[in-house]
Order: structure tokens, then C-alpha cells, then sequence
């Protein structure tokens, strides 16, 4: 069976998913059992967003998805104890967009072209540049220019903290994706 990220991109328009379809017939899984499978999943409305923003593509869901994060974000920077964001320093939007952007954002990366991984010397290896995600990332300099703080503060200040916020959203996309994907089992595979 695919995995539960796989099944949510079949919930875009891309095309017909000839893997899922064996000879003649129906496919195991539609667009409707994956539909169906998030609305059973328990899934509060930021994840959901979250993962039709970033596995089927719907533009709509960034209002939600971003409102959400940055929800949460701001959550983590009370209980963190960071540094305190001003209106002259916007910080921790920045920090909630440039990460959900990373996670979610369309940008494939120049080297491997969005493949996340490379033939070097005849063995294939994650591409460095993106880290085998296949998206390009913000730099750190566009955020710290979008924050409008130095880059040298934002290195040494908000650069551990942007790498908190990645991780914490990974974390929500796979606990996210685990659920879902504990809802499309079949009975023969429990």
C-alpha cells in the first residue's frame, strides 16, 4: 500500500495514479477514501490546510495554514521564553512564514530539480543542497532582510529558533500523515 503521503496527492487534479489501478477495474483507493480518511483522522482545521497545502497543491489552504502556524508559533515563543517581537521587528512572523514556506512553498531546488536526489559516481545520494527535500529554502539572508534585523542577530538569535520551528512542523506533518494513513488501512493489512 502507498504511503499516506502518496494517497493525499491523489486528492489533486494532476492525473490518473496508473499505479493505483491494477488490470481493469477500479482503483484501491479514490480521491474519496483519502477525503474521507482526513475528515475521520481527528485532524484539527491547521493540519488539514497543512496537508492539502503541501501534498495536493490547494492554494486556498494558505490562509488557514498560516494562520494556524503562526498560532503555534507564536505558542512556542511565550514558552520559550524568546525574544520578545516589536512592530519595528516582526520576528516571529517571519519565522512562522519562512519556515511554513520551506515546508510548503513551490520552489524546487536548481540542483536536483525537485527530484531530492542525485547519481554521484554511480550511487544515488540525497542532493546536498536541499538536504534531500527537494524544495529550495529561503535563505537566511532574505529573512533576516524580511525581519529586518542584521543578519548577523538573526544568525546568532533567531537561526536555532527558525531550525525549531522546521522541526516542530515536520513533526505536525507526519503526525498528521500517520494518522491519516492509520485511516485508509484495510482490514487485511491491521
Amino acid at each position: 500500500m502507498a504511503d499516506a503521503r502518496e494517497l493525499l496527492a491523489k486528492m489533486c487534479t494532476h492525473g490518473v495514479a496508473f499505479d493505483s489501478v491494477s488490470f481493469g477495474g477500479r482503483p484501491e483507493l479514490t480521491a474519496q477514501d483519502v477525503a474521507a480518511a482526513i475528515g475521520m483522522a481527528g485532524l484539527c482545521d491547521g493540519e488539514v490546510a497543512l496537508l492539502r497545502l503541501r501534498y495536493c497543491g490547494d492554494q486556498s489552504s494558505w490562509t488557514t495554514a498560516r494562520i494556524a502556524w503562526y498560532a503555534r508559533v507564536h505558542d512556542m515563543g511565550i514558552r520559550g521564553r524568546w525574544p520578545r517581537p516589536s512592530h519595528e521587528h516582526p520576528a516571529w512572523m517571519v519565522l512562522a512564514l519562512g519556515s511554513l514556506v520551506d515546508h510548503c512553498g513551490p520552489g524546487t531546488c536548481s540542483t536536483c530539480n525537485g527530484v531530492a536526489h542525485l547519481l554521484i559516481n554511480n550511487k544515488v545520494q540525497a542532493c546536498g543542497a536541499c538536504q534531500g527535500s527537494g524544495k529550495e529554502s529561503i535563505s537566511e539572508r532574505q529573512l533576516a532582510t524580511l525581519a529586518n534585523i542584521p543578519r548577523t542577530t538573526w544568525q546568532r538569535v533567531y537561526t536555532p529558533l527558525l531550525a525549531e520551528c522546521r522541526a516542530v512542523l515536520r513533526a505536525i506533518d507526519d503526525r498528521a500523515c500517520a494518522k491519516v494513513g492509520f485511516r485508509l488501512r484495510t482490514p487485511a493489512q491491521v
